[in-house]
């Protein structure tokens, strides 16, 4: 994907070399300016260089957003961190925030499908499918809806380790889709760490219910 450019934002850890990078995929009502400072301190807290990917249409990025255009920006990014920058595949840890679990459970199965295998799959309040969350908002009028990024397809058959993050009172993408999703890797005997939090889909613990967990699955990463 030579010659192909987007924003893309590459926050590196100050107070020690990192040798883990985590592509940072950022949910639907944002863009990666709101969210560079809060992964300034992230960096730091991970010891991980983290690379906020943006997608068509949000923030400085042209471009329409769909499914296709969405994915080719994760794929690129990832590439930019193994071709460009010289990570292994399993240094990069694919972190996914309610819209942005679709395009990571997408790009760790199909990396896994080309023989790669990444370290490790973060998902923050990740849905079963975008249908799924027009059903729980909308109803049945969400079946016109594409059931686009159905995580559930990659998540049965992802040897990597997962993570899931949710919160229990989540108004946006509702908990139930956690633990679906939660089940699927159960079902099929692959690895899952599950975290339920008291929070919202917006509102909750920053250190006990994001930054906590997330740095006590990086450390099981390293055994």
């Amino acid at each position: 994907m030579s010659g192909y450019h987007f924003p893309a934002v590459m926050v590196r850890c100050k107070r020690a070399p990192a040798t883990r990078a985590i592509l940072h995929c950022h949910a639907n009502a944002c863009d990666i300016g709101h969210i560079y400072e809060l992964c300034q301190r992230d960096a730091e807290c991970w010891q991980a260089n983290v690379l906020l990917v943006e997608y068509p249409g949000y923030g400085t990025s042209p471009g329409v957003s769909y499914e296709r255009s969405v994915d080719r920006h994760v794929m690129c990014a990832y590439e930019y961190l193994v071709s460009d920058l010289g990570y292994k595949p399993e240094s990069v840890v694919l972190f996914g925030r309610s819209l942005g679990s679709g395009p990571v459970c997408r790009l760790a199965a199909r990396l896994q499908d080309e023989g790669e295998r990444v370290g490790g799959v973060i998902l923050h309040s990740p849905f079963i499918s975008v249908r799924e969350v027009g059903i729980s908002l909308l109803g049945q009028v969400a079946n016109i809806i594409s059931d686009r990024w159905d995580n559930r397809t990659p998540l049965s058959a992802l040897r990597s380790k997962v993570l899931i993050i949710h919160g229990a009172s989540d108004e946006v993408v509702p908990f139930r889709h956690a633990e679906v999703l939660r089940d699927v890797r159960k079902a099929n005997g692959l690895p899952c760490v599950f975290h339920p939090t008291q929070g919202t889909h917006n509102y909750f613990s920053y250190y006990r219910d994001y930054l906590q967990p997330v740095e006590n699955f990086l450390g099981t990463l390293d055994t």
